[in-house]
């Protein structure tokens, strides 16, 4: 990873105990400082317009309310791709959750797994992605001049085994394989890794993404990394420690100099000229209210999560407190509303079997595919573009 220069905040925090200067992978205490120097980027200036892409280990997603609390953050720091840690989901797949599409690669168990989340028009503009491991995944978003390849990574320890490290390193070079060398290529995660209290090469700020339980250790263990050829299109990066989802890391966000195209969608034909069926529809059908949250989720919920947020001190009696009171009531509420689903469903199983099973995929929470649609070349290449998939499907089949 000897050419990427990890971007991250110029946000000073006082007091951080340092004691080491080494670059390892581990979660020790350290602070780092660092020097504003800059590289010459191909891309610089070619758009007024910037994206706002964030890691962030948020600790057990699968948790209920952990994403519409995750999404509330992201709205509210108008994130527009989010890469995540520690997800602890199974199975590989992509769903729409809102406004939002979740992409994401776990495992066999809840452990490990990463995931993207990408805000309605960063959605429009992705080519495909590739789901490589429960700690590696890649997805590729078409730009205007060009294009971005984001590797969502999280990283082991060193308590992990010689053969867990090394086999994520392998995978972490076989996504970098699949970038092109035109492609604005970010890497980004919790490494796990320091870098030292001293300025490394282009290694930029001094800040902390971890704390311990008590709040007397802090680490800097989280990254974004960019090549050092694209280095000018970031337009700033630092930590956000307001953010809260009840982890103990903090996210960090980088706002890029990119531009992206939205990718166009092949024209469908009408079967029917149904305008006025749609005109009457608009007299007599009221809208239906947009819910940004889940089926179950209340808005009771989602003011005691801002509540929390507003909160500094994150190992106060009064966090933790806010913290078990939001994660009671999620229980509760996703308690009665699953008893009130299921009695729907037992109300639909003599007459009406189709609602029945409708309404069980709908209780059940179908994340959608398994598969992330990606397929190779004859030589080997991942091919995440639409036209050159049917073309690799056309071949195989002819």
């Amino acid at each position: 990873m000897d050419m990427y220069t990890f971007s991250n905040a110029a946000k000073s925090v006082k007091g951080i105990p340092i004691n080491d200067s080494e670059s390892s992978l581990s979660t020790a205490v350290h602070g780092q400082q660092v020097a504003p120097d800059r590289y010459q980027a191909t891309v610089c200036n070619i758009t007024k317009q910037s994206l706002k892409i964030r890691t962030w280990n948020v600790r057990k997603l699968f948790q209920s309310g952990k994403l519409d609390n995750v999404k509330l953050e992201m709205t509210r720091l108008k994130v527009n791709i989010l890469g995540i840690c520690e997800t602890k989901w199974t199975g590989s797949g992509e769903f729409n959750s809102d406004n939002f599409r979740v992409l994401y690669s776990g495992g066999v168990k809840h452990e490990r797994g990463v995931a993207m989340i990408l805000g309605r028009e960063s959605a429009k503009s992705l080519l495909g992605w590739w789901a490589l491991s429960d700690r590696v995944m890649l997805i590729k978003l078409k730009g205007k001049q060009m294009d971005l390849s984001i590797i969502q990574v999280y990283a082991p320890t060193t308590a992990s085994s010689e053969e867990e490290i090394d086999e994520f390193y392998d995978t972490l070079e076989k996504a970098k394989t699949q970038c092109k060398s035109t492609d604005v290529t970010v890497i980004m995660g919790d490494l796990n890794a320091k870098i030292g209290n001293e300025a490394d090469g282009g290694t930029v700020g001094k800040l902390w993404i971890w704390r311990s339980p008590g709040d007397v250790v802090k680490n800097q263990i989280d990254y974004i990394a960019i090549k050092k050829r694209y280095r000018s299109t970031i337009k700033h990066s630092k930590a956000y420690p307001g953010a809260d989802c009840g982890s103990d890391h903090i996210p960090v966000i980088c706002e890029l100099k990119v531009k992206l195209k939205t990718i166009k969608k092949g024209k469908t034909i009408p079967r029917m000229d149904d305008k006025a069926l749609v005109s009457v529809a608009k007299e007599l059908i009221p809208k239906r209210e947009k819910k940004s949250k889940s089926k179950w989720m209340t808005n009771e919920i989602l003011d005691r999560m801002c509540s929390r947020q507003q909160l500094y001190n994150r190992g106060s009696s009064e966090y933790k407190q806010a913290s078990k009171e939001i994660r009671k009531k999620c229980r509760e509420v996703k308690e009665i509303w699953l008893n009130e689903q299921c009695e729907e469903i037992e109300r639909h199983k003599t007459n009406e079997p189709g609602a029945m099973y409708r309404k069980i995929k709908e209780v059940m929470d179908f994340k959608g595919c398994s598969s992330t649609g990606c397929i190779r070349s004859k030589n080997g290449e991942v091919l995440m573009e639409k036209d050159k998939i049917l073309e690799r499907w056309t071949r195989i089949h002819w």
